[in-house]
């Protein structure tokens, strides 16, 4: 069987639209082996929605009405969208963060915590790493029950 250039990969991966595996006899990549991290964020917590189109959302959730959505004591509803992303990605989204909200991310044992001003990498299953994360947010306004940073 003759191999592929990276080039021709490459091509066949974007005709397939990016999806799945290519080659055979298990010599494919998996393609979200590159968009290892999976993520949660809150449309409400951001400057503007634009941004979301960055990410592959694999599901959606909007809670019911009465959630805060701002500091003037204002409720809603929020949007939550549950996300698979590169590490790219979540640099990127940084800049997008308001004051007082924060997205996570985790990959194996690893959380990233990113607020508008600071990035935290926690270990997923030893809380003990988590209290500068946690100390942040409550800085911000965020209540401690809301700094559980929850995975799926």
């Amino acid at each position: 069987m003759k191999k592929l250039s990276e080039k021709k990969k490459v091509k066949i991966l974007e005709i397939c639209g990016g999806a799945g595996f290519w080659g055979s006899r298990g010599e494919g990549i998996k393609i979200n082996e590159i968009e290892s991290w999976r993520g949660v964020i809150i449309e409400e917590g951001l400057d503007g929605p634009i941004i979301l189109n960055d990410f592959k959302v694999y599901r959606v959730r909007i809670t019911e009405y009465g959630v805060p959505i701002d500091y003037e004591g204002n409720v809603g509803r929020w949007r939550i969208y549950y996300v698979r992303c590169t590490r790219d990605e979540i640099n990127n989204l940084q800049s997008h963060i308001l004051k007082g909200w924060y997205a996570h991310f985790w990959k194996g044992d690893k959380i990233i915590v990113v607020y508008c001003d600071k990035l935290f990498e926690i270990k997923r299953y030893d809380k003990s790493t988590w209290h500068e994360a946690v100390e942040h947010g409550e800085a911000q306004g965020i209540p401690e029950n809301e700094l559980d940073f929850p995975t799926d």
